[in-house]
């Protein structure tokens, strides 16, 4: 062999073995690619998990948002009521007294005026109709007590 020919195959067997570790590089390149592709997929995943509760969070924030309104709109309507019950109740209050006050007197009153017209025969007619709506009143004021107590 010539030394031409050696150099020539010289030359050849080095080139080879660049190909050859050029060819390695570009294997653990792609081995090293797939790898970074599994592991963005796991990330891609996780993140879809991540995301997927995030809906249900702002899913469950919006719930109570809206049954946080229901309540407070309840709460307000609540407060109102309250504050007219107790003015109301004022007023059943000074109305309950002057009626134990001024009404059982009329009561009494009555009562006696009705048996002193019986004494004289007179005629109580008129005194009977209006004793029905008094018995019916007297009834009345026999259950406010236990009424008004059940209120306060």
């Amino acid at each position: 062999m010539s030394p031409e020919t050696i150099k020539v195959f010289n030359k050849l067997f080095d080139k080879k073995t660049d190909l050859a570790s050029q060819k390695i590089e570009l294997g653990s390149i792609e081995d090293a690619i797939k790898e970074k592709q599994k592991e963005a997929e796991r990330l891609s995943n996780t993140v879809n998990g991540y995301a997927a509760n995030a809906r249900d969070i702002s899913n469950g924030i919006d719930r109570a948002e809206r049954y946080y309104k229901e309540a407070k709109s309840s709460f307000e309507k609540f407060i109102n009521s309250e504050k007219a019950y107790n003015d109301i109740l004022d007023d059943v209050d000074k109305f309950y007294n002057v009626l134990k006050r001024d009404g059982f007197k009329a009561l009494n009153d009555f009562d006696d005026i009705n048996e002193e017209l019986k004494k004289y025969d007179a005629n109580v007619k008129p005194f009977k109709d209006n004793s029905k709506e008094m018995l019916k009143a007297v009834a009345d004021w026999k259950s406010i007590p236990n009424r008004f107590k059940k209120i306060k």
